[in-house]
């Protein structure tokens, strides 16, 4: 941490899967934020690594398995329960990886589907909500082409990024204080002066970008002009409001980028 914090911060990095929340945690961990010892490795899809704390992302399909909903949270239940046993796990993680004199957090996409629970917890935390076009995510996940539960029911990638971000949109309006929220591209492109909103916003002072950050080709976004959006327009126009309302919510954000 740097010496000019008085104290350790918590930073949670959320959003639907495929938005970029892999980029951002690795950003967050090249500027000395602590997002875990053991993280889920590199796959398909994500070159580079997924910078996700195992024990968080375990923890959050445990919590889902235990309600018959799939480990990838294809869910639209608004609320998912924790049960008393597995609210003491919660808490014995945050013990085990917790720091006093270094900003620590996690990333997994999961946690938008649980972000009430963990304010419960740490009610400190200070969520990075990242989101990215829904023609675009759709696009990520079946390419991976890995989610059983998105090959039998192509809607469902769809349907997903709307509960997601209504999810995270929900957490954005009752917590803005404590909520940083971001289209991934001016974070990717932008990096320095991503960190200088969060180091204004949350009152802390993270470290310098390094020289060698992000490479350019994980940030190609040739889907804009392309059929796909026109698709989500005219079959899922719920979706398109969303992201227009997310443009709007961050619209502060990515104007100074």
């Amino acid at each position: 941490m740097n010496i000019n914090d008085s104290k350790s911060s918590v930073f949670i990095v959320t959003g639907m899967h495929r938005s970029g929340t892999s980029l951002t945690a690795s950003l967050f961990q090249k500027v000395g934020v602590d997002i875990g010892k053991k993280l889920v490795g590199p796959a398909d899809g994500n070159v580079k690594g997924h910078f996700e704390n195992v024990d968080f992302v375990e923890f959050h399909k445990s919590v889902l398995r235990s309600h018959n909903i799939d480990e990838l949270g294809c869910t639209f239940d608004k609320t998912i329960p924790v049960a008393p046993e597995s609210v003491e796990i919660a808490k014995k993680l945050i013990a085990e990886n917790q720091q006093t004199d270094k900003h620590w957090g996690w990333k997994d996409p999961r946690t938008a589907l649980f972000w009430d629970f963990w304010l419960t917890l740490l009610p400190e935390a200070n969520f990075i909500c990242v989101y990215r076009s829904p023609w675009e995510v759709v696009d990520s996940l079946y390419r991976r082409g890995t989610d059983v539960s998105l090959l039998n029911n192509p809607e469902m990638a769809v349907k997903m990024w709307i509960h997601y971000n209504q999810q995270v949109l929900e957490l954005h309006k009752r917590f803005p204080d404590r909520c940083l929220l971001s289209n991934v591209y001016p974070i990717g492109n932008h990096p320095e002066l991503f960190i200088d909103r969060v180091n204004q916003k949350f009152n802390v002072n993270l470290n310098a970008i390094p020289a060698d950050n992000f490479e350019e080709s994980l940030l190609v976004n040739d889907l804009e002009k392309s059929h796909r959006s026109n698709l989500i327009q005219q079959y899922f126009p719920e979706a398109l409001e969303i992201y227009q309302i997310l443009e709007t919510q961050s619209q502060d954000l990515n104007s100074q980028m």
